[in-house]
């Protein structure tokens, strides 16, 4: 029973390898050039173009079937710039058909050679791949309890030989005419198995700028193992730059489990710049890299970051979290020294020529722009940066010990504080800004402590002699739609003081010809015979309300005047409004100056933007009509040249810095000079002008001494 059993299972098999040899055999035969017609009817049924076959149809049956097919070409739509979408050359597939059995997908073969493709739209922002054609997609009903398509997985699918050659792909904007071109030379791929590794070579053309991708990928199989990172190592070299990227993935289905070293270096800028298609300002080779990481869904971190431009060197790490409305970005960067001189001075030179402002006379007249401003740019992300440098050269200045410590949070910033050192000063800026629906609100506190001005004009480049301490302490608040608006009702106060300094004349005369001739006759009668002016002290002290600026405290005191103000600056309309009442010191009465003219009180007018400085005759008449008497300008003069020697020399900086500090208005009093004398000193009494001008209507002679201490 056994041989009859096996005779029989013997000639089963044989008859079915038989058949199959037979349907191999009638299948080879079978001329699949009649297929043609078949084929192009159907593509055309579903797209409305034709599809043309321009050779033999090259089907191989066995166990790894292959199609080999050459000269096939796409019609492209009918307002089309050219015939024909897509050209082929040569396409030739070549599978496994045991592999789907299993539903796997293993493709031994893929080639592709000598294509060509465009993609293009119309005026109107149509595709050529948008395809006019009547006929739908019938949508199957799905049966109750069927799996659906989104949770289906996907069939496992491997290409052991990849090779794509010479094929450009180009894509035309039809709205602009511009055109984009990509040109393979040359792509392999590899993989021997779902469970190995997949190498790629890419080497190409892009505008006919070339590059170049090489590197290994992780496994097919490996994409949906959540359990085992997925390992990748790129690298590329494109538009004069070279990148790299290494590490893995642990689930790459959702970008979770990141953990990658990356690098770029840019050594040509010019070529970025063609890609761009504008100039980029940098000249330096530039460098990046670090480790980037996932803590969570969408929020990812960068740590170990070095940044390089030129000489240039920033550290640090940088976090983004892109799981809000907005991104939040968490900084942490710091450099030893930064050098930015090149940079903005480049920068510069690329600048348009500003366009001339359409607004009136009037207008441009005013400091303050009524510009809207617009600060919707802070509502584009959140987050908190803080900054250090060492030291920070810019092109006309020198800033060290540079610290910035500042938070973004739904259209406000905040930096607090802003450090710096420079020209051997401190420097500290506290602002806070924010961007409410009735305009900006604006908080300020800025603090300088023992600037020198002679160190910081000198890195920026000015040659003239200007030398002094200054400080300045402001504090200031207000609200805006525009910078007009803001200062138009401001609130606060500002101070500064400046001392033991140096000014060349050449500035005052920067100032206009009147403008300056006036500072001039206030500050140096002598002026004409120096080259600068020496300034003992410089006080002002502000206090602002509502726009109105008053001048709790005014004085300029220099080696031949003393000079007093008083009065307000209108914030709202920059009009100025201050009274400046000079006192001439010892020496000036030696110099061929009418005495009469250094002593008349001027009136500072005009604007913030076009200041102008005359005498106040209206006050100057009375006072030197009170002063003087009946003997006028001339007899005074002559008087005061015979009887007098040395003038007073009062400390005004004291008293004027004390009032600076507390914000209470001081009189300046007249130093006890009686002292050497020996003779007992009495509590020395205010000098003001009104009590000038009443021990002048009393006694012109003692006036006359005491103004010029004899």
């Amino acid at each position: 029973m056994a041989r009859p059993l096996k005779w029989i299972l013997g000639v089963f098999g044989g008859i079915i390898i038989l058949v199959i040899i037979a349907v191999i055999v009638i299948v080879s035969s079978y001329d699949f050039n009649n297929l043609k017609p078949v084929i192009s009817k159907a593509v055309y049924d579903a797209t409305g173009r034709e599809l043309v076959i321009g050779s033999d149809i090259d089907l191989d049956i066995g166990l790894t079937p292959s199609l080999v097919l050459s000269n096939v070409r796409f019609q492209n739509a009918e307002w089309g710039t050219r015939k024909d979408m897509l050209n082929v050359g040569r396409f030739e597939l070549k599978v496994s058909l045991m592999p789907l059995l299993k539903g796997n997908v293993e493709v031994h073969r893929f080639i592709l050679k000598d294509f060509d493709v465009l993609i293009e739209t119309d005026k109107k922002g149509k595709a050529n791949y948008q395809f006019d054609t009547e006929k739908k997609a019938e949508t199957e009903e799905k049966m109750p309890g069927t799996e659906s398509e989104d949770t289906a997985a996907p069939p496992a699918f491997a290409v052991n030989e990849l090779e794509i050659e010479n094929g450009v792909i180009t894509y035309r904007d039809g709205k602009t005419g511009k055109t984009q071109n990509l040109t393979i030379t040359n792509l392999t791929t590899g993989i021997k198995g779902l469970e190995n590794p997949l190498t790629i070579d890419l080497s190409g053309k892009y505008n006919n700028e070339p590059f170049k991708v090489s590197g290994t990928l992780g496994s097919i199989k490996g994409l949906n193992d959540t359990q085992t990172p997925w390992p990748l190592d790129l690298s590329i070299d494109a538009f004069g730059a070279n990148a790299g990227l290494k590490g893995s993935i642990k689930n790459p289905a959702e970008q979770m489990g990141i953990n990658l070293d990356f690098n770029v270096k840019i050594d040509d800028w010019a070529k970025l710049s063609k890609l761009a298609e504008t100039e980029i300002p940098l000249k330096e080779a530039f460098s990046i890299s670090g480790n980037i990481a996932d803590r969570a869904s969408k929020n990812y971190y960068m740590s170990g970051l070095k940044i390089a431009l030129g000489k240039n060197q920033i550290n640090g790490s940088l976090g983004i979290n892109l799981s809000g409305k907005v991104p939040y970005i968490d900084a942490a960067l710091s450099s030893k020294e930064l050098d930015l001189t090149t940079l903005m001075k480049e920068g510069k030179e690329t600048e348009k020529p500003a366009e001339v402002s359409a607004k009136g006379d009037e207008e441009m007249k005013r400091l303050f722009s009524d510009e809207p401003l617009n600060l919707d740019s802070l509502k584009a992300v959140n987050g908190k940066f803080k900054i250090s440098i060492d030291k920070l050269v810019l092109p006309e200045m020198v800033l060290n010990a540079l610290s910035v410590d500042s938070t973004m949070n739904n259209g406000s910033l905040a930096l607090k504080p802003l450090k710096m050192n420079m020209g051997g000063g401190n420097i500290g800026i506290n602002i806070d800004l924010a961007s409410k629906a009735n305009g900006v609100e604006l908080a300020s506190l800025i603090n300088v402590q023992g600037l020198e001005l002679g160190d910081v004009l000198e890195k920026a480049g000015v040659k003239e002699k200007i030398e002094g301490l200054f400080d300045a302490d402001i504090d200031i608040k207000g609200r805006g739609s525009s910078f007009a608006a803001i200062m138009g009702g401001l609130n606060g106060y500002t101070t500064v003081t400046m001392s033991e300094g140096v000014i060349s004349n050449k500035y005052f005369n920067m100032l206009g010809s009147d403008f300056s001739k006036g500072i001039m006759r206030l500050l140096n009668p002598t002026a004409q015979s120096k080259d600068y002016t020496t300034i003992k002290c410089m006080v002002t002290r502000f206090d602002i309300k509502e726009g109105m600026a008053d001048a709790t405290v005014l004085v300029v005191d220099t080696s031949m005047m003393s000079v007093a103000g008083a009065g307000d600056i209108n914030l709202r309309n920059e009009t100025l409004n201050l009274s400046l009442d000079p006192s001439t010191k010892g020496g000036v009465a030696g110099y061929n100056l009418n005495i009469g003219e250094l002593t008349q009180p001027f009136k500072l007018g005009g604007t913030l933007a076009k200041p102008s400085l005359v005498i106040d005759k209206q006050k100057a008449a009375l006072s030197i009509g009170k002063a003087f008497g009946k003997d006028g300008l001339k007899g005074l003069l002559k008087k005061g040249t015979q009887e007098t020697g040395a003038g007073v020399d009062v400390d005004v900086c004291t008293p004027a810095l004390q009032a600076a500090k507390t914000g209470v208005k001081q009189t300046v009093k007249k130093e006890a000079s009686e002292a050497s004398t020996g003779e007992e000193t009495q509590p020395a009494e205010p000098v003001t002008t009104e009590k000038l001008i009443e021990d002048a209507v009393k006694d012109p002679k003692k006036a006359l001494k005491n103004l010029f201490g004899r």
